[in-house]
Formats: C-alpha cells, sequence, structure tokens
C-alpha cells in the first residue's frame, strides 16, 4: 500500500518499458494526481521496481485550485505528443468562487527541471480536457466541455488555434469519450436515432476531429445500451484497429473489421464476455494495454449496478480479447476480509506487467468507508519480451 490518492494517472510515452519521459530524471517514469485541497502533484515510478517516489506521490507541486475528481467526473489525464509528456486539466481562475463558469483548460510541461503551467486562450468555463496520446505529432489536441451545457469541443493545443464541435447526436455530457492512440480520432457512446419501435439506444462513434465538416460514423447497432467505448491496434490481428464497449453495464462486446456477405469490411462483434454471476456489472471505465504480443484489459467487477455503493466488496480480473484463447481470470478474492476496489491502472516495469488500483474497507452500518491507499499486485503475464 501506499499513498491515499484517487484518479492517479501514469504517463507512459510508449506501451512498452524503455520509453521513457523526456526529463531530468532519467530511468522514471512519472504518475500525477489532483489531492482534497485541490493542488495537483507529479511524482515518479521506478521502471525496474515499480515503486513510487516519493511513497507519498508528492514529488513536485504543479498547480492549485484543480477540480477533485468527483467534481467533474475527471481528473487531470496526460498528452503525449512529439514536444514530450505535458498535463491537461481544468483549473480555478484566482481569485473567483470554484465553479465551473471560472474554471479554465490548463497545460503544464516539464521544462528547465521545472514544472510550468499556462492557461488555454479563450477556454474560460471549459472543464474535464482530454489530451491525445500520440509521440509523433507535431501538434497534439484536446477535448473540453462548457459549462452550463453538454456539447464537447476539440481544438489544437497550439495557440492561436480554432476550437470546433463535435456533433453528437445529442446533447451529451461527453465524460465517455476517449481519444484513439496514435490517430487524431474519439470514439464515445451517445444516443442514437430511434429504431424501428422507437426507441433510443447509447451506440458506439467514431468522429475523425481532421474533419471540419464530418459526422460521427455509428459503429454499434444492436439493442443494447453503450456506457462506454475503447479502441485500440491489436497485435492478435496484426495491428489493426479493434474495440470494446461495455454493454447494459454487465457485458464486454468486442469489434473488429469483417468481411460481410459482399465481402465489404464492416465493424462486426466477434466476441462478448459477461461477468460472473456473483460480480455480474463492469464498473468504470477498462482500458486496454498490449504486452508480450498480446491485448489485455483489467475490469473492476461489482455486485449490483451503483458505482458509488461503499457498503459491498468488489473484485479486479484480467482477459485477454481472443476467444480462442480463453484468459479471463479474478486477480482479487476476499477470502480474509472484503475489500471495495477500484481505478485499476496498469504499468509495466523491466521485470512484468503490474496493476495498481485504490483499495478501501467497505463501510458498515456504525462506519463509514476506511481508505487504505493505493496497492499493486504482479499480473503473472511474464518478464517483458524485447
Amino acid at each position: 500500500p501506499t499513498a491515499i490518492v484517487a484518479d492517479f494517472e501514469f504517463v507512459l510515452t510508449g506501451a512498452c518499458y524503455g520509453c521513457l519521459l523526456r526529463g531530468p530524471a532519467r530511468g522514471l517514469q512519472y504518475r500525477g494526481f489532483i489531492d482534497r485541497r485541490g493542488q495537483l502533484w507529479v511524482g515518479a515510478i521506478d521502471p525496474d521496481s515499480g515503486v513510487f517516489l516519493p511513497p507519498t506521490l508528492r514529488g513536485a507541486l504543479v498547480d492549485t485550485r484543480v477540480p477533485f475528481l468527483t467534481e467533474y467526473g475527471n481528473g487531470a489525464t496526460w498528452m503525449v505528443s512529439a514536444r514530450g509528456s505535458e498535463l491537461v486539466y481544468a483549473r480555478y481562475l484566482d481569485g473567483l468562487p470554484e465553479t465551473p463558469e471560472n474554471a479554465v483548460v490548463t497545460i503544464a510541461s516539464l521544462q528547465d527541471g521545472a514544472w510550468t503551467s499556462a492557461p488555454v486562450p479563450d477556454c474560460e468555463g471549459c472543464i474535464v480536457p482530454k489530451g491525445t496520446f500520440f509521440p509523433g505529432d507535431a501538434v497534439p489536441r484536446m477535448t473540453y466541455g462548457k459549462a452550463g451545457g453538454y456539447t464537447v469541443y476539440a481544438r489544437d493545443a497550439q495557440f492561436p488555434s480554432t476550437e470546433r464541435r463535435i456533433p453528437f447526436i445529442d446533447p451529451y455530457q461527453g465524460l465517455s469519450l476517449r481519444w484513439v492512440d496514435g490517430t487524431h480520432d474519439v470514439i464515445f457512446a451517445a444516443p442514437a436515432p430511434p429504431d424501428e419501435q422507437g426507441v433510443v439506444y447509447t451506440q458506439v462513434f467514431r468522429y475523425d476531429t481532421d474533419q471540419i465538416l464530418g459526422q460521427p460514423e455509428q459503429l454499434t447497432f444492436d439493442p443494447s445500451f453503450k456506457r462506454m467505448a475503447f479502441m485500440w491496434r491489436a497485435p492478435e490481428f496484426k495491428g489493426s484497429m479493434v474495440f470494446f464497449t461495455v454493454a447494459d453495464g454487465n457485458r464486454m462486446d468486442f469489434y473488429r473489421r469483417m468481411p460481410d456477405e459482399q465481402g465489404q469490411l464492416r465493424w462486426t462483434r466477434y466476441h462478448s464476455l459477461d461477468g460472473p454471476a456473483d460480480m455480474p456489472y463492469i464498473g468504470g471505465s477498462p482500458e486496454a494495454f498490449s504486452y508480450n504480443g498480446r491485448s489485455w484489459i483489467i475490469i473492476a467487477l461489482r455486485s449490483n449496478p451503483e458505482w458509488n455503493d461503499f457498503t459491498k466488496p468488489t473484485q479486479l480480473a484480467i482477459t485477454g480479447i481472443d476467444p480462442g484463447a480463453p484468459s479471463f481470470r479474478l486477480l482479487t478474492n476476499d477470502t480474509t476480509q472484503p475489500r471495495w476496489r477500484s481505478d485499476p491502472e496498469y504499468f509495466i516495469t523491466s521485470r512484468g506487467a503490474f496493476v495498481y488500483y485504490t483499495r478501501v474497507i467497505p463501510a458498515k452500518p456504525d462506519s463509514i468507508p476506511l481508505h487504505q491507499g493505493i496497492w499493486r499486485m504482479d499480473l503473472n503475464l511474464g518478464p517483458p519480451q524485447h
């Protein structure tokens, strides 16, 4: 166990050990988090041992007056490009009340050994920013929402630049939106047009932000409610794009482009995975990563659909994406004492892949939840094959 924090984010300038953040601390990679006092911190992580440096995570104070995770649903995120690794986040303007209207998107970067930050011009009232992960990109991009509405915008992280509205089918909060690594595309779940029975389902869409007047491409059509989606290049399929989505809260559906009866490539569901009977609900926003030629997804499992129910234990599991090689297995259990676990994040050391997660002793009728800090475990995927 280590410091008591939430929504910690690792930065990797590649999906493997050895792709290190540019900066003065050679051999170290970084992670950031926001504490309850609205302070944004960055610390280091040793690429061999995976140990946090310092153990409290409070290495360098980047900024203050930063909204905590629970205020808008997401904290600071990393933006990776040819410029290096930068933090993007919302910050309340000095001297003003801490309201969404007084927030401004801010970018922080490591300059001459010190973290410096600057607000994005003409972006007051902007919240929940997310940056691209595109190491070779000369001009990274970001998305963000605006106070008082549900519209999401994208713009270059180079100024001056013009924001462009991402055309959602209906007004939409945008928290499920993710950049597709190595591209200028975003993938998200949003309400689709009514089906033949007049039912409006949330479906998965992809949108190329290079298109000024383009429309999102709808990728799924089955009658289920999608909560989020994640797209990446899967080594199992020769590096072609695949994506998964969480459907109806208790099923993961996997898609890839496959030929239909006429030989046309279409996004096709090729695999589904249900949660265990005693932990059927899939929590949070699962993410995929590639390791030793395979794709892996770490999942937080719940016994009920309420994400903020701290009275019942939760479990972590891992799965691959190839139905021909079943690999689902639980990572945790409650053979001793029940625990509530959330926000799993992977990290690859020189010795193997680990998962880091937040652990809490569940609440009881006479006690509140007790935060136990960040824990980690070996995923038992073997040492990295360089």
